[in-house]
């Protein structure tokens, strides 16, 4: 699992924490790898901390690529999200996403096509049965993995943003 954050309480990376406590009691070994936020201290060996990472040079988007490519989900337990372009990003890497329905999410993460969106008030024991239910059937995440590619490039891709975009600041 991988989810990237930089605001600990905002993006509820305590709720992405107790998930993975959940998998791994519930049998399925899991790491979470939290990617963005500032020296935080977590005792835990199924979670890996990288601090803030800058997109805006090459090496760090390498790095955040090859985390995403080493990972299965990307976790976005947001309390509030304008839009969340992790999600996109994650995405961008065959990731699926699991997220809860807040802010502009909602216009991202489609059910069965690139992920699966919860209430905010779900039970994570619902959410860990979701994943472990791809875990235990790789034919089915690897469709779900292709369709989360599939989902970026015909709406997400550089391709299809930065000609919308150029018809937006032209009007």
């Amino acid at each position: 699992l991988i989810t990237l954050s930089v605001n600990w309480k905002r993006k509820g990376l305590d709720k992405v924490l107790k998930l993975n406590k959940l998998l791994n009691d519930k049998g399925l070994k899991t790491q979470v790898t939290i990617m963005g936020v500032k020296s935080k201290k977590v005792k835990d060996k199924n979670v890996k901390i990288i601090n803030f990472v800058n997109k805006n040079n090459i090496l760090g988007e390498k790095k955040i690529s090859k985390n995403l490519l080493k990972s299965h989900f990307h976790i976005l337990f947001s309390n509030s999200e304008a839009y969340g372009i992790s999600l996109i990003e994650a995405n961008s890497m065959a990731l699926p996403n699991v997220s809860l329905k807040v802010g502009g999410i909602s216009q991202i993460v489609k059910k069965g096509v690139n992920g699966m969106l919860f209430d905010k008030n779900t039970d994570l024991k619902l959410v860990a049965n979701y994943i472990i239910k791809y875990f235990k059937n790789f034919k089915k995440y690897t469709k779900l993995a292709k369709l989360s590619y599939a989902e970026y490039n015909k709406n997400f891709s550089y391709d299809k943003i930065i000609p919308k975009f150029l018809k937006i600041i032209k009007k």
